[in-house]
């Protein structure tokens, strides 16, 4: 039953962090004066940020390779 807990706590957060972004990527784009580059940035932290946190956690790469066949 406490599992029901979390993942209605967890919907909140997620339902809370979509306006966040937003207003985040609406921000950017206003300082670097292109929405492109805004969400290009955006993009680009994210994707270092996945990339530290696989190696961190350890996660083969091994059938990434299989995904240019």
């Amino acid at each position: 039953m406490s599992n029901i807990y979390f993942y209605l706590l967890l919907a909140l957060i997620a339902g809370t962090m979509m306006p966040t972004q937003a207003a985040v990527n609406n921000k950017m784009a206003a300082v670097v004066d292109s929405p492109v580059i805004a969400a290009f940035v955006s993009f680009v932290v994210g994707t270092i940020g996945l990339l530290v946190f696989i190696i961190a956690a350890g996660t083969p790469l091994g059938n990434l390779a299989s995904a240019y066949r």
